[in-house]
């Protein structure tokens, strides 16, 4: 979740909730989920030409404390002019923003023209492009990291890495985490395995006592009409 000065949109007042442990990923989550409303899409880029850098955010306000709550959305690089404006789309649909007038307006005056002819050519007569239904599904990515060393009495509990809406932007981010817990590893880690969104390093006829492991775990939050979001 975005904290000021990150956001690149709006520059009203964060959400402030003082309970809230920022450097804890799941807790920070839980906190967006719950107390998100007003929910709509922002949206930063350059041109639609050249549009990086840009960003795409959920934002809203704090039930809790009336700030402001944002959380960006993980997006393919390199995007530009009808990938850019696929994209977005994409998104707008699961957050329900069905109007065409409030998808065209998340791009600069500028823009507008060229975006509102874009969606007029998905949405003529043969076109099959289907609305989002009453509740719409969307997957967050969690990275979590467990482990343990029974020689050494170490039984950590589980740390959270971050959560994201792009499992690519979740895949980059599990690949730098293994790079840089290699580096830590002593030689008792002899074997390892990995996966797309799991690794685990470990010591071989011994994996069970002495092992890391980092991984990518999928829920499910439910988008309502409303705005409001709950964990599935």
């Amino acid at each position: 979740m975005h904290q000021k000065p990150d956001c690149p949109h709006r520059s009203g007042a964060m959400c402030s909730c003082k309970a809230l442990d920022f450097s804890r990923g799941e807790e920070v989550k839980l906190h967006f989920l719950r107390n998100l409303s007003d929910m709509k899409l922002e949206l930063s880029y350059n041109t639609l030409a050249v549009p990086a850098p840009y960003c795409l955010c959920v934002a809203g306000t704090c039930e809790t404390c009336g700030g402001r709550l944002c959380m960006s959305i993980g997006m393919p690089a390199h995007l530009a002019g009808d990938g850019l404006l696929a994209v977005v789309l994409h998104h707008a649909l699961h957050l329900e923003l069905k109007c065409s007038d409030l998808f065209v307006e998340l791009f600069h005056g500028e823009d507008r023209p060229a975006a509102r002819l874009w969606l007029e050519s998905l949405e003529k007569p043969g076109s099959k492009r289907a609305l989002p239904s009453h509740e719409v599904p969307v997957v967050a990515y969690t990275i979590v990291q467990t482990g343990a060393d029974v020689d050494h009495g170490f039984f950590p509990d589980p740390f959270t890495w971050g959560c994201y809406l792009s499992l690519e932007l979740a895949r980059e981010r599990l690949a730098e985490l293994i790079a840089e817990e290699k580096k830590t590893l002593s030689g008792r880690y002899d074997k390892e395995e990995r996966t797309d969104d799991c690794w685990e390093a470990y010591e071989d006829g011994y994996a069970a006592a002495c092992f890391v492991r980092i991984e990518i775990l999928s829920s499910e939050i439910v988008l309502n009409r409303k705005g409001g979001a709950d964990g599935a």
